[in-house]
């Protein structure tokens, strides 16, 4: 087993190869999350008491569960890998998830705002046909 500094050095060069600058002449430019880091917490998720090493994962028929888990109940639009139908659980699959969600709510968010609302003189006459009537 690695070390955590070792899985921190590994997980920087990672991002240092993704993000950095081969051809500059700094190292800032050539390793940017190492230059950026200011502290970390790493989790040791197959430790973890509530967690134990959790990972979803596609099983036979269960493309259904992961609709329904990620179905909208407005005002709430859930995200995140378990509710991706289409990939395979991973961080791209949780962050799609969180674009559909976001787009869901705003326009949730647009389509109440451009819902008719009755004006107080109209809600009134409700209320005044309502107790007309007891």
């Amino acid at each position: 087993a690695r070390g955590e500094d070792e899985a921190v050095r590994l997980f920087l060069a990672q991002l240092d190869g993704m993000f950095g600058s081969a051809r500059s002449g700094t190292d800032t430019d050539r390793f940017p999350a190492s230059r950026a880091l200011l502290s970390y917490t790493l989790e040791e998720w197959g430790g973890a008491k509530h967690v134990r090493g959790g990972y979803s994962y596609p099983t036979v028929g269960g493309r259904r569960h992961r609709r329904e888990l990620g179905s909208p109940l407005p005002p709430l639009f859930f995200a995140g890998e378990a509710t991706n139908t289409a990939v395979n659980p991973c961080v791209h699959g949780a962050m799609a998830t969180g674009d559909r969600a976001a787009a869901l709510l705003l326009a949730h968010v647009r389509a109440e705002a451009a819902r008719p609302r009755p004006d107080a003189a109209s809600r009134l006459s409700s209320v005044h046909a309502i107790v007309s009537k007891l």
